[in-house]
């Protein structure tokens, strides 16, 4: 999709966009909808917990935060090894960054060491908006838009592959989020390792901050329209419902509008997993009701999209 044509876009009538969108969706993926069963682990001690009922989930988020990189290859290893066979994930482009800086073999030997480990997908939440001026304004932390893209280029080389977020409503301007959509397009034409991506409003109330205060939450037709947008700008990639559009009948709306994926109960605001309380997100039933009642075929995967029974993969 050319800059214009992405331009554009973002002044068309929702509802016609939503038409497109949604027809787009039909096209690639029929009267599927992907639910993805996930767990965050804060700890493994080398044990698989179980979810709530005694079931397995079908895909391991290992929580790597404030870990070097010797301490998060060998979780990832804890969790494959007690026999877990979904899809693991976790790390960012940002934490291999990190993990890279000063250490022998740079990140190519961090993204070997995690993928041998049992790594699955490189996660992109941290792809905020891939425009420098952007990044440096709102968050310095945040490693260059062209340090990010290598990263997840060098991870589909090896046979990785990685999701990335869309955020928009941050005050970034039109231009900035045409730029942002336009880089990750580039990537999948020239990879073909991006598996989804996640138009993510951002939630003043989740992370008040400096001028954040001051920032309007996004519409509920503003969160539709990227919906719309990211599914005609990434074709045969899945777009996932984000969490943070928090209502459900937003949610059930938005897979009109092209989505073709949520993530559980992912509209609901959970609170941040601490310790060992239990799942981020578990209740699957409702996730799938909600999809039959929009009209579509709930599917449960783990996080590469890989079909599971509904007991979990185990």
């Amino acid at each position: 999709m050319t800059e214009y044509e992405l331009r554009s876009l973002l002044s068309r009538d929702v509802l016609a966009l939503g038409e497109e969108a949604g027809n787009r969706k039909q096209a690639e993926f029929g009267n599927r909808v992907f639910v993805v069963d996930r767990y965050i682990f804060r700890d493994t001690g080398g044990t698989l917990p179980a979810l709530p009922g005694g079931r397995c989930p079908g895909g391991a988020v290992v929580d790597v935060t404030d870990l070097g990189p010797e301490e998060a290859v060998k979780r990832i290893a804890e969790v494959r090894a007690a026999g877990f066979s979904g899809s693991i994930s976790g790390p960012t482009a940002s934490d291999v960054w990190r993990w890279a800086e000063g250490r022998e073999g740079g990140v190519r030997r961090w993204l070997e060491a995690l993928r041998d480990a049992g790594l699955s997908l490189l996660r992109g939440d941290d792809a905020e908006l891939l425009v420098d001026g952007w990044r440096a304004r709102r968050n310095p932390a945040l490693l260059p838009q062209e340090a990010w893209l290598a990263i997840h280029r060098e991870a589909h080389r090896l046979g990785l592959q990685s999701t990335a977020s869309v955020r928009y409503g941050s005050g970034e301007a039109p231009d900035e989020r045409v730029a942002h959509l336009l880089r990750l397009s580039a990537l999948q034409r020239e990879t073909g390792g991006l598996l989804a991506v996640r138009p993510e409003p951002w939630d003043p109330e989740r992370w008040p901050a400096d001028d954040f205060l001051d920032l309007p939450p996004t519409t509920g037709l503003e969160d539709l329209r990227m919906v719309a947008i990211c599914r005609l700008a990434f074709p045969g990639v899945h777009v996932e419902v984000s969490w943070r559009m928090v209502d459900d009948k937003l949610a059930q709306t938005a897979l009109r509008f092209g989505a073709d994926t949520l993530s559980a109960a992912s509209w609901r605001r959970w609170p941040e997993p601490a310790g060992e309380e239990g799942p981020e997100i578990s209740d699957l039933d409702q996730a799938a009701r909600l999809v039959r009642e929009s009209g579509w075929e709930p599917v449960l995967v783990d996080e590469t999209f890989r079909f599971l029974p509904q007991e979990g993969n185990r």
